[in-house]
């Protein structure tokens, strides 16, 4: 058997009596002109229709008489797929929706409010316009125009940087136009707005914002996810060239934080920038603080003596020089007293008498030892430019370590010489050999 119908649960619409409730007003044309289909020459550019304020007039014109705006700088991407169908579509059913205009405000047709591509694809296929004519400002215009770029199915960072740049410039104008002075408080409030039609923060609103100074290169990272954003924004303060340089480094393997690009921006504000102070900086120098000077010790001066009558004054002992590196360590000798000083030598032992044993270590006294002893100078030599760095091309090493490899070199040298001098002497003790 059926089942009998049963009742709906859901509750049924109320019905509205009346007339509808008033919705949001779309362009209303106010004045329809013949169609312009002719390729304009510089007469007929300068004689199209005027509206005045709240005036929308309607025409269909050839695609010469339109030019793009100068408040867009978005960059269009001809073997892009949206624009591969939408070229598609006009060319099987020509242009539906009529492209916004305003009169050149420079002389000369009409400027390009919305409807970049549309007006692109009409010069291809050489198909007629339809457009629509008001009177905007310079503030509407830089609403409009990047309002309709921000809404693109696909948009890269350089290119999202600059159309909310625009806007934001076009809502902040037109916020404080009424009233001279301080800005208003919309105008304070106009990124808070932005951001929340954008659907992000105000910080990183502003960071994209910050974009619109950098380099392509730099937006283009942002887009594949190699450079963060805030570092990105960062960069942007640095001049185009240094910008560049940061990245190449950046490929090299130098870190790029954010802490030492800020670093950059202080020290290119202050003095400038250039390769060497960008590698020194991204290795973690601070290039601006004042060079570490190492107080060497000094010793202090002896207080002068005053002579006695009938004594001879006696010179102020030097202070000892550091040996040299290249001799052995002699023992040292203690010093001599002021009596020993003025006894007379010693004389030499006597020769053993026979059957006697000799001492057993004989004091022996090399050629070397005999007469007066001269004592050691020093000898400064300085070593800089080329020369030095062609043997030491690591600049990372301390004057300290460059003299002990300069002293490491010396003695292989007086070994090598050593030893050659002891084969010659082989050599001419054993005699030519047959």
């Amino acid at each position: 058997t059926p089942k009998a119908p049963t009742e709906s649960t859901a509750e049924a619409r109320p019905i509205v009596a009346g007339p509808t409730a008033k919705g949001p007003a779309g362009t209303q044309i106010t004045q329809v002109f013949e169609d312009r289909l002719a390729p304009p020459d510089e007469k007929a550019l300068n004689d199209l229709p005027s509206p005045k304020e709240g005036e929308s007039y309607f025409i269909v014109l050839h695609p010469g008489y339109l030019e793009k705006s100068k408040y867009n700088t978005i960059t269009v991407d001809r073997n892009s797929e949206d624009y591969r169908e939408l070229k598609k579509s006009i060319e099987l059913n020509g242009i539906k929706d009529p492209v916004l205009t305003r009169i050149n405000p420079e002389g000369g047709g009409l400027e390009i409010v919305s409807g970049q591509r549309r007006h692109m694809i009409a010069k291809e296929l050489n198909y007629p316009v339809p457009a629509i004519i008001q009177k905007l400002d310079d503030a509407d215009v830089k609403i409009l125009v990047n309002d309709g770029n921000l809404h693109r199915p696909h948009i890269s960072t350089y290119d999202l940087a600059r159309a909310l740049r625009g806007k934001m410039e076009g809502m902040k104008q037109k916020a404080g136009r009424k009233k001279k002075g301080a800005p208003t408080a919309e105008e304070l409030n106009s990124d808070e707005k932005l951001a929340q039609e954008m659907g992000m923060s105000v910080s990183k609103l502003n960071r994209i914002i910050r974009l619109s100074e950098a380099t392509k290169d730099v937006c283009d990272r942002v887009d594949n996810g190699s450079l963060a954003l805030s570092v990105a924004s960062a960069i942007s303060f640095l001049k185009p060239q240094n910008q560049d340089e940061v990245l190449y480094l950046s490929d090299l393997g130098f870190k790029i934080s954010t802490e030492r690009v800020e670093y950059l921006k202080k020290v290119e504000k202050k003095e400038g920038l250039d390769e060497k102070k960008i590698r020194r900086i991204l290795n973690g120098e601070n290039v601006l603080d004042p060079p570490k000077v190492i107080p060497m010790p000094q010793a202090a001066p002896e207080a002068p003596t005053q002579s006695q009558p009938g004594v001879n004054p006696v010179a102020p002992e030097e202070p000892p020089l550091p040996p040299s590196p290249d001799l052995k360590p002699q023992p040292e000798q203690p010093k001599p007293s002021p009596q020993e000083r003025a006894a007379p030598p010693t004389p030499a032992p006597a020769p053993a008498e026979p059957g006697k044993q000799p001492d057993q270590h004989p004091a022996k006294e090399t050629a070397e030892q005999k007469g007066a002893q001269d004592r050691p100078e020093y000898t400064k030599v300085i070593l800089a430019g080329d020369r030095l760095r062609k043997y030491f091309p690591d600049v990372t090493m301390t004057p300290r370590e460059i003299e002990e490899s300069i002293y490491d070199a010396l003695e292989e040298r007086r070994q090598r010489l050593e030893k050659k001098e002891q084969k010659k002497d082989i050599f001419k003790k054993s005699g030519p050999t047959r």
